[in-house]
């Protein structure tokens, strides 16, 4: 045992320095170099175990090679899924789009979703159009049928009283033309005029008010209408309302100073100044003759040939100054 021990001792061993490109060879070599002293059992274990560890090896790598190919295929397997995910979002959203879209957008989206020509979409836009414009107008006449029955209904109620709607007209009457009442002149003066038109029938009540109505224009006749039933019971209570509505359109009278302040003007004509001066006269309640002389005098100038002759001889009517005035408007004409 002691020689062979000795003998082992002085084999000779692969030093670092030496290179070997072939893990493997070098792994065999070495063993070959190192264990030629080595007891067959000895070097046949160590031979078994440098097998051992390159399998192992071999095996580790081919594993890893087999998780990266797993790995991939799980994380292409998630792309694909979020692709599809994204697809059906977009679905979604255009679906819902073209659901909340109305009126023109709804136009815009038939014609995408139909994928057919201008040209031939025109005549379906049309008749939509149309049926739009239908609807409306069935709608707006719907309204319009019920507010016309509305005032249909009011216009047949009578504002009269029994005793006046139950009155009979005369049997020769003949209805006399009236001016209309257009709402924008003084309705005491429209009253005044129909009474002289009516003057035969004044007594009759229920006539006078029966034929009043037939002298309102269309404004004013839009308040007889709206009359409450049973509310007029005489024709002074009828023109009393009459008034009250169109009070707004009475004539206002002129004071008496107006008068006092009119003048002839400078270039003015007699003819101008005198057809001036009789519009605000007539404009003025409580005038008499007195003071229409006096006014119309004053306002002529001092040197005016009219106001000397009013001077040296006085009229003493109005009548009178009319026939003067119409004199010295001929001399100043010719």
């Amino acid at each position: 045992m002691r020689e062979i021990e000795e003998s082992g001792s002085h084999q000779p061993t692969v030093g670092p320095h030496q290179d070997n490109d072939n893990p493997h060879q070098a792994a065999s070599g070495g063993s070959q170099h190192n264990y030629s002293g080595v007891h067959p059992q000895q070097r046949g274990g160590r031979e078994q175990s440098g097998q051992t560890v390159y399998t192992n090896r071999s095996q580790s790598r081919g594993r890893s090679h087999v998780s990266h190919a797993g790995n991939e295929k799980d994380i292409q397997h998630e792309i694909d899924e979020l692709k599809k995910k994204l697809c059906r979002a977009r679905r979604k959203r255009a679906s819902f789009e073209s659901e909340s879209s109305s009126g023109d957008t709804e136009d815009d989206t038939y014609r995408q979703r139909s994928k057919t020509p201008p040209s031939e979409t025109f005549s379906g836009d049309e008749e939509y159009n149309n049926y739009r414009r239908k609807s409306k107008s069935t709608l707006h006449k719907g309204l319009g049928n019920k507010v016309m029955n509305e005032a249909l209904s009011q216009v047949a109620k009578s504002p009269f009283t029994r005793r006046i709607e139950g009155a009979s007209l005369p049997r020769r009457f003949n209805q006399p033309t009236f001016s209309l009442y257009n709402g924008r002149t003084d309705p005491v003066e429209h009253v005044s005029h129909f009474n002289q038109k009516m003057a035969v029938h004044s007594k009759d009540e229920a006539l006078m008010c029966k034929i009043f109505s037939s002298s309102l224009g269309p404004m004013a006749m839009r308040w007889f209408n709206g009359l409450r039933a049973n509310s007029i019971d005489s024709f002074k209570k009828l023109t009393q309302s009459f008034g009250a509505r169109f009070i707004t359109c009475s004539r206002v009278p002129l004071p008496l100073g107006s008068l006092l302040s009119m003048s002839m003007r400078e270039g003015e004509t007699l003819k101008a100044y005198s057809d001036r001066y009789w519009e605000m006269f007539n404009e003025i309640d409580g005038s008499d003759d007195d003071m229409a002389i006096s006014t119309f005098k004053a306002g002529l100038p001092a040197e005016h040939d009219l106001r000397k002759s009013l001077t040296g001889k006085p009229v003493t009517s109005v009548r009178l100054l009319m026939d003067r005035i119409v004199k010295y408007r001929r001399i100043e004409e010719d």
